[in-house]
């Protein structure tokens, strides 16, 4: 039986690039290839609140959105002047998740 390769996209925590990435990613399911989107969850509420993202996806089937947690503090200011808090939170996030 043969099985279609997985990708997994995590694109760096700021918009331009996920935007991007989620063309790569949509062009990869278009040729039938298993994609998960991995987001932070910041930025994942900010796609789906703002375009149709999760409906028009729906149309690839192993097509799939994930999300880690941002790391940081609700309060914290999740502007671009600050995406190096939030770029040293999520490496330490996935090097916890990786390490247990």
């Amino acid at each position: 039986m043969h099985q279609s390769p997985h990708v997994l996209i995590f694109p760096f925590p700021a918009q331009g690039h996920v935007n991007f990435m989620l063309k790569l990613a949509e062009l990869l399911a278009l040729a039938s290839l298993k994609v998960t989107f991995l987001n932070s969850k910041y930025n994942h509420e900010n796609l789906v609140c703002h375009i149709y993202i999760l409906s028009h996806f729906t149309q690839y089937p192993g097509f799939k959105f994930e999300t880690i947690p941002d790391g940081l503090p609700q309060d914290h200011p999740l502007v671009v002047h600050a995406i190096g808090d939030m770029f040293e939170s999520l490496e330490l996030i996935t090097h916890l998740r990786i390490v247990s």
